[in-house]
């Protein structure tokens, strides 16, 4: 028996899995962009998911701090949860 094949999900789900990361300092305006693209994109019939950094850290992230060390782990734990939602071809719009 053979997976489904990354054609056959992309065809499927009429999308390909996209990350857009918004980087910038706070209150630029990186979760009011966001929100706009992500309304957008699925008033266009697009299957999204929007991953806020203050959520992140509220829940997956509660146990990090500000220190260089868990700046970088928290980046790193965003990338894994980016990565398998990609893995379902779903827009992943990143703040």
């Amino acid at each position: 028996m053979f997976p489904v094949s990354k054609e056959e999900k992309e065809l499927a789900y009429k999308q390909k899995g996209i990350s857009i990361w918004f980087t910038g300092l706070s209150g630029s305006g990186k979760s009011t962009l966001a929100k706009l693209l992500e309304k957008k994109l699925f008033e266009m019939g697009h299957q999204t998911v929007l991953l806020d950094g203050d959520n992140t850290r509220l829940h997956l992230n509660q146990d990090l701090g500000f220190s260089l060390e868990d700046r970088f782990e928290n980046i790193r734990r965003i990338s894994e949860v980016n990565k398998l939602t990609l893995n379902m071809y779903r827009l992943i719009l990143k703040l």
